[in-house]
C-alpha cells in the first residue's frame, strides 16, 4: 500500500546533502560495530574474540559520538523539545536499560550467568568481573545516550521526516522508510543511493522496540516471562516497525500532511 503524497510536493531525486553528514557517519560506524560485535559469536580463539570485543566497543563509541552531530539539525524546532512523546520515549529507553542491568547484577553479581557475547569474551579471557562491570557500565551509558538521541532526532524532525517520505515518490512505503531512493534493497546493503538522514530517523522510532526487549530481558531474570532470544526481540522490533508504518500511512494522507518543513 502506498499512501498519497503531499499536494504539490516535489518528486524525484531528493535534495543532495552537502558537507559534513552526521547521519551517514553514524550509519557507517554502527554497521561496523554490529558486524565486529557479531564476530565475537564465531568459534575463534579466546584472544581473537577479545580483540573483536574491544574493537566493537571502540566502534560503538564512534557511533555514539556521531549521534551528537544530530543536535545541530534540530535548530528552528524548539517546540518539539516539549513534546510528551519525546520525554516519555527517553524515560522508556533509560528505564529499560536500567531495569535490565539492575536485574542482571541482582541475580548474577559475578556475571557467571551473563550472556552478552562481548562480556562473555572478556570474562573468558580472564578479565575480573569487577572490571567487566565498569567497562560494561561505560558501554551501556554510551548505548543509552545514542538510543535517546536517535529517538529525539525522530521526534524533533517529524515534519521533515514526513515531507522527505513524500518526496521519495509513490513507491513502497516500507522501502522509503529505509531511505531507499530507487526502491532497491541492494542500495541499502551497498550504501549507494540511500538517504541516511531518513534511515536514521526510522531507526530512531525502532529504538523503542529495541528497548522494549530490554524490559523483557529484565523480566526474564525474575522468571515472569519465558526466556526468548529470537521470538521476543524480533517481535518487539516488528511491533515497532508496524507502529511506525501505520503512523506514516496515517500522516501521509493529504488531510494529515504537515504544513511546515525544515531543511536537512
Amino acid at each position: 500500500m502506498s499512501p498519497a503524497g503531499l499536494p504539490g510536493a516535489r518528486r524525484g531525486r531528493p535534495v543532495p546533502c552537502h558537507g559534513d553528514d552526521p547521519y551517514r557517519r553514524f550509519c557507517h560506524w554502527a554497521l561496523y560495530a554490529a558486524v565486529v560485535g557479531l564476530g565475537t559469536l564465531l568459534p575463534l580463539a579466546a584472544h581473537g574474540r577479545v580483540l573483536l570485543a574491544y574493537a566493537s566497543l571502540l566502534l560503538m563509541g564512534f557511533a555514539t559520538l556521531a549521534t551528537l552531530g544530530f543536535v545541530r539539525k534540530w535548530r528552528g524546532q524548539p517546540q518539539r523539545a516539549a513534546s510528551p512523546a519525546l520525554w516519555l520515549g527517553v524515560l522508556f529507553i533509560v528505564g529499560g536499560a536500567a531495569f535490565d542491568i539492575g536485574a542482571t547484577l541482582w541475580h548474577s553479581p559475578d556475571l557467571a550467568m551473563e550472556s552478552n557475547p562481548v562480556a562473555v569474551a572478556l570474562l573468558d579471557d580472564g578479565m575480573a568481573p569487577a572490571r567487566v562491570k565498569w567497562l560494561g557500565l561505560v558501554a551501556q551509558c554510551g548505548l543509552v545516550l545514542a538510543a535517546a538521541l536517535l529517538w529525539c532526532n525522530f521526534c524533533m524532525r517529524r515534519s521533515w521526516y514526513l515531507r522527505r517520505l513524500s518526496d521519495l515518490g509513490d513507491g513502497s512505503l516500507s522501502l522509503r522508510l529505509l531511505g531507499l531512493r530507487d526502491g532497491s534493497v541492494a542500495t541499502l546493503l551497498l550504501g549507494r543511493g540511500t538517504d541516511h538522514a531518513l534511515l536514521v530517523s526510522s531507526l530512531g522510532a525502532l529504538t523503542i522496540g529495541v528497548f522494549a526487549y530490554r524490559w523483557y530481558l529484565g523480566l526474564e531474570w525474575f522468571g515472569w516471562v519465558p526466556v526468548s532470544r529470537t521470538l521476543a526481540p524480533l517481535g518487539c522490533i516488528a511491533l515497532a516497525w508496524l507502529a511506525l508504518y501505520g503512523w506514516a500511512c496515517h500522516r501521509l494522507t493529504p488531510r494529515n500532511t504537515p504544513a511546515d518543513s525544515s531543511s536537512r
